[in-house]
């Protein structure tokens, strides 16, 4: 039942870190909650390299879960509008689209995978 927790508390950690990601960019400014998002990202996949995988608690897991989650989806909306206004007010709309295009084919090609390579490897 822990392992199925860990999605749970990963989505948790989005949700969370995209609600903070607008107010903590209107205080604090749209180039330093980037870049605060992608150190946690680095912390926690650091932390997560470097302790052996049976050492560590479900608990202690759980929790860096839902920081890589909130790290993660913190970032997203500050990089995205950062791209976005760096370009001229002609392109702005073909950026936008280009993007979004991006996000969905990556979407779709991710559920492609997951679909036809995944079960080969999946649990006995």
């Amino acid at each position: 039942w822990q392992r199925s927790l860990l999605p749970v508390v990963s989505s948790i950690g989005s949700i969370s870190g995209l609600l903070a990601a607008g107010p903590l960019s209107d205080w604090r400014g749209r180039k330093t909650v980037l870049v605060l998002g992608l150190t946690v990202i680095t912390v926690i996949n650091a932390s997560v390299a470097a302790l052996p995988p049976q050492s560590v608690a479900p608990e202690v897991l759980l929790v860096l879960r839902f920081l890589y989650g909130f790290g993660k989806d913190m970032q997203k909306p500050a990089g995205f509008i950062l791209a976005v206004e760096s370009c001229s007010i002609n392109v702005r709309p073909r950026i936008v689209f280009g993007i979004q295009m991006v996000n969905a084919l990556g979407y779709f090609f991710e559920a492609l995978f997951t679909l036809t390579i995944m079960p080969h490897f999946g649990e006995a």
